[in-house]
């Protein structure tokens, strides 16, 4: 138990920089995830907003076809087949992250959308 305990204390040191906290609560650790930032809750609501004005009739393989170097896993690129697939997928990659990268490609679909149906976004 004192090992075990010992290699907990050196797991929460590690991973007490990624937002992850090891908490004991009763005799028993578990994981504690830190609160989403700002930057990830704004995102949220703006792609939510944006998902809800999206027309479910969307040619998706033209805009997904231009993120298809993004995307290494053939198979994943071939199962996306709506737009909320597509950004759920480049969040999955990271590409869309607020936090570091940003979410200039989450723009870059609203753009390609905008471009195929004039109206949708407005």
């Amino acid at each position: 138990l004192i090992l075990l305990d010992s290699l907990l204390q050196e797991k929460k040191c590690k991973s007490s920089n990624k937002g992850i906290s090891w908490v004991k609560t009763q005799g028993k650790y578990s994981l504690e995830m830190r609160q989403p930032t700002s930057q990830r809750m704004d995102y949220g609501l703006l792609r939510d907003e944006a998902f809800m004005i999206l027309p479910d009739n969307l040619d998706v393989f033209s805009i997904k076809k231009e993120f298809q170097t993004l995307i290494p896993s053939k198979r994943r690129f071939e199962k996306i087949g709506t737009i909320v697939q597509l950004v759920q997928e480049l969040e999955r990659q990271l590409i869309i992250f607020p936090e570091k990268k940003g979410i200039h490609q989450f723009y870059v679909v609203l753009i390609l959308v905008n471009t195929l149906q004039p109206q949708a976004i407005g």
